[in-house]
This record gives C-alpha cells, sequence and structure tokens, in this order.
C-alpha cells in the first residue's frame, strides 16, 4: 500500500529578485525510491538524495508542494510497517509475535526469566497455546515493550518505539476528529464507533478477536453483550487472523491490548493501553476511542504491544 505525503515548500523571494531553488530529497531508510508529483506529467521517479530543480519565481512568495511517495518497510525479523497519514510514522501491520519477542528474550536473558506463568488461567481451567510463535506476546511490561523497540532498532539502524495514544487514533481511523494536546483521559470513548463501523455488536463473526460465544460455548463465562457474535478463538488469535483495515494494519480492536507511549494523565504514572482484548466485550471496552491504563509495571494475558518506525519528526506525546 502507498500513501501521498505532502511536503511544502515556501520560498520567501524579494520584489526584483529571481532565483531557482532546490528540493533535495532524502529517504528514510536510506535508498529507498521517492517520487515528486510533477502536474499533468505523471510520477517521475527520483532517487533519494536526488536534486530536483524548483521553477523560477519572480516578485511572489510561491509555496511549492511535492508529493512524496513512502514505500511499506519491512524489517530483518520480517515486521512489515505501512504509513500512517497524518503522522510521521510508519506501524507494524500487525502486534509484536512471540516469535519477534523470541529472538530479543534470547538476546536478552533477563528478559525471559521475568516472564514466567504463561498460561490462561481462565474461570474454570487453565489453557494454553501450542505452536504460538503466530501470536501476540503477552504479559510483557511497558518498559519490556519499550526496550524491545529500541534493541529492533540495532538489526537495521532505524528508529523504533511504542506509538504515541495520538498515533494510534490515526492509525484507526479517528486522529482527525481528536485534538492532539488533550489528555488521553479526556478523549477515552468520547467518539463513537468501532474498527468494524458503527454498529454494535458486530454485525457479522470474525471482525476481530474478543469474549464472544466462544468463551460462553467453553463454560468460561455465562453470557456477553456480543451475543451470538463468533471470532473462533478462545484465548488469543495469531496476528492478522480478521481482516485489516484500510491502511493494511491489522487487530486495531481485540487480540490484546497495546501499549503506547504516552501517560493516561498527568498526575499518575500510570501508562495508557488501546484496542480492547480478547477478554473484553462492553460497547465501552470496544470503541476505537477508548482508552485503558495501567502501571507500567503490570503484566496480563490480555496486554501485548505493537512498534512503530520514525520517519523523521519527533512524537507528539504526553509524557
Amino acid at each position: 500500500m502507498r500513501h501521498l505525503i505532502p511536503l511544502v515548500i515556501c520560498l520567501s523571494i524579494g520584489l526584483t529578485l529571481t532565483c531557482l531553488g532546490i528540493l533535495k530529497l532524502k529517504s528514510k531508510p536510506d535508498g529507498k525510491e521517492v517520487f515528486e508529483n510533477l502536474e499533468e506529467k505523471g510520477m517521475k521517479p527520483k532517487k533519494a538524495g536526488q536534486k530536483i530543480p524548483v521553477n523560477q519565481v519572480k516578485d511572489v512568495i510561491q509555496p511549492i508542494m511535492h508529493s512524496v511517495l513512502v514505500e511499506p518497510y519491512t524489517n530483518p525479523l520480517g515486521m512489515k510497517f505501512v504509513p500512517v497519514p497524518g503522522t510521521q510514522i510508519l506501524m507494524c501491520i500487525h502486534e509484536t509475535r512471540n516469535k519477534d519477542f523470541a529472538v530479543f528474550a534470547a538476546e536478552n536473558r533477563n528478559v525471559e526469566d521475568s516472564r514466567k506463568n504463561l498460561d490462561f488461567e481462565l474461570r474454570k481451567a487453565t489453557y494454553a497455546i501450542k505452536n504460538n510463535a503466530e501470536h501476540p506476546v503477552i504479559k510483557v511490561n511497558w518498559g519490556e515493550a519499550s526496550a524491545f523497540c529500541t534493541w529492533l532498532g540495532t538489526k537495521d539502524g532505524q528508529t523504533y518505539r511504542l506509538p504515541t495514544d495520538h498515533e494510534w487514533s490515526c492509525a484507526v481511523g479517528i486522529g482527525d476528529q481528536e485534538n492532539v494536546d488533550e489528555t488521553p483521559e479526556s478523549k477515552s470513548g468520547k467518539i463513537p464507533g468501532f474498527p468494524w463501523g458503527l454498529a454494535y455488536p458486530p454485525p457479522r463473526n470474525n471482525l476481530g478477536n474478543y469474549l464472544d460465544s466462544t468463551v460462553v460455548n467453553e463454560g468460561e463465562t455465562d453470557s456477553t453483550n456480543l451475543g451470538a457474535y463468533d471470532d473462533g478463538s478462545l484465548l488469543t488469535a495469531p496476528v492478522m487472523s480478521y481482516p485489516a483495515n484500510q491502511l493494511g494494519i491489522y487487530d486495531l480492536g481485540g487480540n490484546v491490548w497495546e501499549w503506547c507511549q504516552d501517560l493516561y494523565k498527568p498526575s499518575e504514572n500510570w501508562r495508557v493501553l488501546r484496542g480492547s482484548s480478547w477478554s473484553r466485550h462492553s460497547r465501552n471496552d470496544l470503541k476505537s476511542s477508548n482508552r485503558d491504563s495501567v502501571t507500567p509495571l503490570a503484566r496480563a494475558n490480555g496486554i501485548g504491544f505493537r512498534c512503530v518506525m520514525e520517519m523523521d519528526a519527533s512524537p507528539h506525546t504526553n509524557q
């Protein structure tokens, strides 16, 4: 999937001065192709770092708009990242998998030692998932999730981190409806709608991994607000098991809660969680605008994370 991200350059020209502007493009990662949008001439490829002459201008202050085509990026662990309009990031299309985190844990043994008791203890029984390499990693606290992102950058020289609350909103499609300067607490649950649309419960099966009739049939809960909705999963599901959104990003609703960088509110050190999980079913929990918060030391079988890769600008976050 490709997205056009505008670059605006304003040249201030004196009343009698004629000059030639030069726009130098640099891609991240280095070596990627970028493209100039030449009106009525189609898309003309330009290599990263190549100079593009800008038309001569005279007696005006002239804005010159270029649209840069940002390609998806796949890192050495096979994690694919796509651009998110309205941000300066590429977001991983899936939650961090057990197989991704296992590489990190193998190089940081203290991390592996701190992650014990990964079975799912429900009301009536304890469950374990076999062959869980493609499932989202769980019981990772905020510090470990952040450390994984930093470590990931040592593999390819890119800058990875957890998404900000606003970036996560942009990815799920509501960023333009929220005030980036407000706290996550003040915005939680305010915008209606869910990752699949406005209807509740979900209008058809398999739209995301939530607490559903599968769990009722197993006898682990008596009922849920989702009625007969069935996603086929009792616990977590392999990432990308359900439909992606328009950006090609999966599981922004359900499967596991996802850590964000931000504080939930300035007066305490609890961090933001977004996206709900396999163990939730209420209308408010499943809203795209809903936030939860826990201490950054928290570990739970419903909490995981995903990474983002910076393109250029610094993140806007309530830290």
